[in-house]
């Protein structure tokens, strides 16, 4: 059932959602939501059982035709709440993408491997992080990373743990990152990675 407030939108000829609408109708795509619908549709089409069958065999131009002549007969009733959660919902995921492949960026710029790029920016893919690298013309690191002096490990171990009250993993990344200029982002995970016991 629609909502008692409903936008409405009247349709003329010009209009290309009119044949649309006509291939919907013939179709098994709109479904009535309520027994009453359900009921209201069978009376159509048993009183208009001819019109359908015709319908449903027209070819494309004549069904683009009897669409033409349907000037001010077909009306939508738009849902205003679910429009604007819609709206949100795009606006919103975008939003959340843009995000990410801003964080993608600078961690692609100071050394960041693709692994630990997904990980850190969970609504992007393998094929986002590819795009991006070409874009910024920096290819994957090839090869075993050098790793850090033990002193310096021992360092990054415990300004890692000092973080430990930051959510944002990305953040602790961004502040280690200025902390140890000298050396990439890949060659700080790989540390942190062992640091918590995990696999780079």
């Amino acid at each position: 059932m629609l909502e008692a407030k409903a936008y409405r939108l009247s349709l003329d000829n010009h209009c290309p959602l009119h044949g649309q609408i006509l291939a919907l109708l013939i179709s098994t795509l709109v479904l009535p939501k309520s027994k009453a619908e359900q009921a209201t549709n069978a009376d159509i089409l048993n009183e208009y059982t001819d019109t359908f069958d015709l319908l449903a065999h027209l070819p494309p131009e004549q069904l683009h035709a009897v669409a033409g002549l349907l000037d001010g007969a077909a009306e939508i009733h738009l849902s205003p709440s679910a429009l604007d959660k819609a709206v949100h919902e795009v606006v919103g995921s975008r939003k959340r993408l843009q995000y990410y492949l801003q964080r993608c960026e600078w961690l692609i710029r100071h050394g960041g491997s693709n692994r630990m790029i997904l990980l850190l920016c969970p609504v992007l893919c393998a094929d986002d992080v590819r795009q991006m690298r070409q874009r910024l013309c920096i290819p994957v690191n090839k090869g075993r990373l050098p790793a850090l002096p033990l002193e310096t490990q021992l360092s990054v171990a415990a300004d890692w743990k000092a973080m430990a009250d930051e959510p944002d993993t990305f953040l602790r990344y961004q502040r280690l990152s200025e902390l140890y200029p000298d050396y990439t982002l890949g060659q700080l995970y790989s540390t942190v990675a062992a640091i918590e016991g995990g696999c780079p």
